[in-house]
């Protein structure tokens, strides 16, 4: 696709409206978090009577993702941080300033370290906090310390949250010649090469060699550039298939790609698999659901370029001894259905093409668990100091905003959050406002279990995933949501509109549960979206209303923190208990109001639905009230979530929620959102920094009815040259949106190049793993050309 682009300056729209600075709320980005930065929250005001805080917390999916992506500027250059970048202080469990020794399972401190590098068996905190956290940790660490797997006066462990091996999995891949200051390895594993004497000519097709190689330079799926040494410019690309050690070392190799002609008998294989070191998180305990895990998360590691270890046909961060080929016929190579099906001629990654074998590519057999010692008296760096305290009885614990400001009284919290058993309806309150000092041991510092009235930190340590059967078979019950027995999650593919309570993991009804919020500060009795008993997780309870404000406290300043996992779903049509709320009306008014006033109306914006155009894709759309768009870009077009919340928060700071006590009461809101999970290429134009043209990822499933939209669950930047106008992208998409097995279904590449006033825009499929219709797409702003295009697809798409 070639579209012109508009010269000599280009017009640059917005990709989606993004409403969280509208009203001054505070975004906080988890790179530059520290408990110094993030305690100055401007929550109170210096008053005689303690301020209230309602925290609110979406429970969606996504906050199980990997808190750092490696398709987000993290260092302010424009570029996107592809891999670990030494000058971040990544957030997290670990000290960055401290090193780490391995032992017994725990990762534990070992010295303080001026530059985050450190020497002989240690690991870099920094580093570590990069490999191993989840979003979900980063907000635990923020709010009291992180999650706890220990908890004894003079020892505490914390522990990464579990995750199941489907795409919540991730990997890190890294090849930096600083590797040896990072971690224990003593050397950087580099790209093996071999010589080979075979007479071959320059074709496609299964080919043997006799290779120089050892054992241990080269693995069946291994990715190879067989390059003519006799005539220059002439080399083939392929997947090595199979491996003979009986004389020699014999190398199989199905070749995809060749560039040149003629024969030769003087090759060299250059096998790039074997450079740089692969992380990769997940957890494992086959036979089991989910949210009943026990055993612990793990970092697993294997030598060589396992980038697409999570980029499988079902199975995720799995040893090939655990589950091997286990690709879709399509996937075949050489007759070998390998695991992720990836062809380097095709992609340009150089990542094997299956699973790593446990007893030969993995770093000495090694995986670890995830928990990391912390607040060890004699290594608490001046770094981290202000996220240790001392406690009366001598010992040190970790600490976040909640013991800061709510030990002492200073302020009193609350929170209301998602609910697995309502998840596409409003929220649930999990603690009334209140002092913190009850989910406290103030003499220790150590959390109270179960305390009386509903507990902060008990509540957020109980979140899991829930519904997803751990196992390395392959049925429709096996390693997916699909499950209906108890205990499962009964979101099975293709669903178009899972009712409530089904797909619990999925729905995010930002605007609801700010909703529920409201009304529970105006002082109403009654929730709007209340259950029974658990809340599908034992001990996940709700909490009756006890009204936060009386004639004692009712100067009291009135704020909710509200975190955000992903885009809002599924919030616009349970919004009746507006009309308890004195003085709101129509809730469309208010959020047409910030419509109007922040200059949406009427302009062109990236949303799924209007009243006027409702393809449900990230297309431009004519936005005259901000109060009719569904589904918010670039995650959830077709989700039905709504812009309602800002008008919510609007009226809030503006009305005054209680008549009935003296003086005026107002909510301040603050929301605390983090990385997108659908990735958004920004290009400039060749020489510019300015983004003039932007790229969205999308597809399009018309197996359904009606036709929907898929879940994107990788993406890497293969190649991105600003200054020469290119860019190649590898998307990894799941075929439903939620549910199923959440995993591979379709890879593909996305390209672009800039010729002179265009823009010329390229996409493949290479590798399928669904009988669904699928369009392998994108979105495009900013060329006489913009909107949702489709060149590529399977199954007769």
């Amino acid at each position: 696709m070639l579209g012109d682009l508009p010269m000599p300056s280009f017009s640059k729209k917005p990709h989606a409206i993004s409403i969280w600075l509208v009203l001054g709320l505070l975004t906080l980005w988890p790179a530059a978090l520290s408990a110094g930065s993030v305690s100055q929250l401007p929550l109170f005001l210096g008053q005689v009577v303690n301020p209230l805080v309602m925290l609110n917390l979406s429970n969606d999916h996504q906050l199980y993702f990997e808190a750092y992506p490696d398709y987000i500027d993290l260092t302010g250059d424009g570029a996107a941080n592809r891999t670990y970048a030494h000058e971040v202080d990544y957030y997290g469990y670990f000290d960055s300033y401290q090193c780490y020794v391995y032992d017994d399972g725990v990762f534990k401190p070992s010295g303080h370290t001026a530059d985050k590098y450190c020497s002989g068996s240690a690991w870099s905190g920094n580093f570590l906090n990069w490999v191993s956290m989840a979003r979900i940790d980063v907000v635990r660490r923020i709010l009291y310390g992180g999650l706890r797997y220990q908890d004894e006066v003079d020892s505490t462990v914390l522990e990464r949250t579990h995750l199941p091996n489907d795409a919540h999995s991730w990997v890190r891949y890294y090849d930096g010649e600083d590797l040896p200051d990072l971690t224990p390895y003593s050397s950087v594993p580099t790209a093996t090469i071999a010589s080979s004497t075979n007479n071959h000519s320059l074709s496609t097709g299964e080919k043997w060699f006799s290779a120089s190689f050892d054992d241990s330079e080269i693995q069946v799926g291994d990715q190879l550039i067989i390059t003519d040494n006799q005539t220059a410019g002439n080399e083939m690309f392929g997947v090595v298939t199979d491996i003979s050690r009986s004389s020699g070392v014999q190398v199989k190799v199905e070749v995809t790609r060749f560039k040149g002609s003629g024969s030769s008998n003087d090759w060299s294989l250059e096998n790039r698999s074997r450079r740089g070191i692969t992380f990769c998180n997940t957890s494992v305990q086959d036979g089991t659901f989910s949210q009943n895990v026990t055993n612990p998360p793990l970092i697993r590691v294997a030598q060589g370029d396992y980038a697409l270890w999570r980029a499988n046909e079902r199975h995720q961060c799995r040893w090939y001894e655990e589950v091997g080929h286990t690709g879709h016929a399509s996937m075949a190579i050489g007759g070998i259905r390998f695991s992720n099906g990836n062809d380097a001629g095709f992609t340009g990654i150089f990542s094997n093409a299956s699973n790593p074998r446990r007893d030969s590519a993995a770093v000495s057999g090694q995986e670890f668990h995830a928990r990391v010692q912390a607040c060890v008296e004699g290594f608490i760096s001046s770094e981290d100091g202000n996220r240790c305290k001392r406690y009366p009885s001598g010992n040190y614990k970790p600490v976040g905003l909640l013991q800061e400001f709510g030990e002492e009284g200073r302020i009193h919290f609350g929170l209301f959050t998602g609910s697995y058993a309502r998840n596409l309806s409003g929220g649930v309150l999990r603690k009334n406002i209140s002092s913190f000092v009850n989910e406290m041991n103030l003499e220790t510092g150590q959390f109270q279990a179960d305390p009386v009235g509903g507990g902060i930190v008990d509540t957020l340590d109980r979140f899991r995933i829930y519904g997803y059967r751990h196992s390395s078979g392959s049925g429709n019950n096996d390693a997916t949501y699909n499950s209906s027995a108890s205990g499962g999650d009964n979101c099975a593919w293709g669903l178009t509109d899972p009712a409530e309570g089904r797909c619990t993991n999925w729905g995010n009804p930002q605007s609801e549960l700010y909703l529920e919020s409201l009304r529970y500060l105006a002082g109403m009795k009654d929730p709007l979206f209340d259950f029974s008993g658990n809340d599908r997780i034992p001990g996940l309870e709700s909490r009756d209303w006890n009204d936060p404000l009386g004639s004692s406290n009712y100067c009291a300043a009135i704020s909710m923190v509200h975190f955000n996992a992903s885009v809002s779903s599924y919030d616009a049509d349970n919004l009746s208990g507006a009309s308890d709320l004195p003085g709101l009306g129509s809730v469309s008014t208010w959020t047409n109001k910030v419509g109007s006033e922040e200059g949406i109306h009427g302009g062109d914006w990236f949303v799924g639905q209007t009243n006027s155009v409702s393809d449900q894709l990230c297309t431009p759309k004519t936005v005259s009230a901000l109060s009719e768009v569904r589904g918010l870009c670039p995650e959830g077009p077709r989700q039905r979530g709504s812009f309602h919340i800002a008008g919510l928060a609007h009226y809030g700071w503006t009305e005054d929620l209680r008549p009935d006590l003296p003086e005026e009461q107002h909510v301040k809101t603050f929301g605390v959102t983090l990385a997108p999970a659908v990735p958004r290429i920004d290009i400039p134009m060749p020489g510019g920094s300015e983004p003039v043209v932007s790229l969205l990822p999308a597809c399009r499933n018309t197996s359904t009815s009606p036709d929907s939209n898929c879940a994107i669950v990788d993406f890497r930047i293969v190649d991105q040259d600003i200054a020469g106008g290119t860019g190649r992208y590898f998307v990894q998409w799941e075929d439903s949106e939620q549910g199923g097995d959440f995993d591979m279904d379709m890879n593909g590449i996305l390209e672009y190049r800039i010729i002179g006033d265009q823009i010329e825009i390229t996409t493949n499929v290479f590798a399928e793993s669904t009988d669904q219709k699928l369009g392998f797409g994108y979105v495009i702003s900013g060329t006489s050309n913009a909107g949702f295009h489709v060149h590529s697809g399977i199954n007769n798409f």
